[in-house]
């Protein structure tokens, strides 16, 4: 009776080894154990927004390239081109406004430049919109606390645009209404001036013309 539980033993024992040893050299490429069946597959990623690029088109450029050379840089002849020379000017002036050295006409350059105040607030719903795309990607990936960071990233951005838009288009507003005043400010005094002066004439020649 012994022996044949011993012998019960050994075949189990023997069992068991073959089957965990057949067990670890069953994977497949797939990472699947023998006898099982991949199924569904999932890549699971988080994701942000990145800011919408301002469409610069050739008449912000030359604005650009004026503002630019306004304040001394050289960008060569404003022609609504971004060439070497424009490039190098919008660099130059980004590292002394304190800002990332792109050489692009970007959000950030166009504001510190009082131009291209409609571009950059047409660019501000696009921001929205990709930060809404991030938040629907993470909540379906299943991590509701980066979706909620991305959607208030996405909004953030936009609400910058929206700032620095309108802060341009009121420098710009300023200038061209200042420049306007200034203009008929001359016409006003350029009129009076020369109305004093015909007064005096005609005060001087009533002078003269008096009998003695």
């Amino acid at each position: 009776m012994k022996r044949v539980v011993l012998t019960a033993g050994v075949i189990l024992a023997a069992s068991f080894a073959v089957a965990q040893q057949n067990t670890n050299n069953s994977q497949t490429t797939n990472g699947a154990p023998s006898g099982t069946a991949v199924v569904d597959k999932q890549q699971d990623t988080v994701v942000k927004p990145v800011p919408k690029k301002v469409k610069v088109d050739k008449s912000t450029v030359e604005a650009a390239q004026k503002a630019l050379a306004d304040r001394g840089y050289q960008t060569g002849p404003v022609d609504g081109i971004v060439g070497p020379q424009t490039r190098a000017a919008t660099s130059k002036f980004q590292s002394d406004q304190g800002l990332k050295q792109t050489g692009s006409l970007n959000a950030d350059t166009l504001a510190k430049l009082n131009v291209g105040g409609p571009e950059t607030l047409s660019a501000a719903p696009g921001d929205v919109g990709r930060g809404g795309k991030a938040f629907g990607h993470n909540i379906k990936e299943g991590h509701p606390v980066e979706a909620g960071k991305a959607l208030g990233e996405g909004t953030v951005h936009g609400a910058k645009k929206v700032g620095k838009g309108t802060e341009s288009l009121a420098k710009e507003g300023a200038q061209k209404v200042g420049g306007g005043l200034s203009s008929v400010g001359n016409k006003i005094d350029n009129t009076v001036t020369g109305d004093k002066n015909k007064d005096q004439s005609n005060d001087q020649n009533d002078a003269n013309q008096k009998p003695q």
